[in-house]
């Protein structure tokens, strides 16, 4: 995933000494763009979810011809491609609220150490 590489490619620049607060602040922007586009991602995969949802409740069971019990649908829509994507989205958004939570931490000690020895 890109927002993954610009982050490994930021991490390989703060442990060569490469870094500023500047430097974290744009990389945090960038990851709120990316937090952005997959929560706007997210929402189109959850509503394709619960359209394959309803299908599978409202279907009717091959066996006996019987509406599917809404504990059975559930199984069912929760062992589909819709819902996987939709998980795997989401867990990159939390991964990217992640990233955006370290960076700030990160800034903020930037920010503190420049100042104690008088670099601001």
């Amino acid at each position: 995933m890109k927002y993954q590489e610009e982050y490994n490619e930021f991490i390989k620049d703060y442990q060569s000494g490469a870094t500023n607060a500047e430097a974290v602040g744009i990389l945090i922007a960038r990851m709120a763009q990316y937090f952005a586009e997959y929560n706007i991602q997210s929402a189109g995969l959850e509503r394709d979810f619960n359209k394959k949802a309803a299908e599978i409740e409202t279907s009717a069971d091959e066996d006996t011809g019987k509406i599917v019990s809404s504990a059975k649908a559930k199984v069912i829509a929760a062992a589909t491609d819709e819902y996987g994507v939709f998980l795997e989205t989401n867990a990159h958004l939390k991964n990217i609220e992640q990233y955006i939570n370290g960076l700030k931490y990160l800034q903020r000690g930037i920010l503190q150490e420049y100042s104690q020895v008088g670099m601001t």
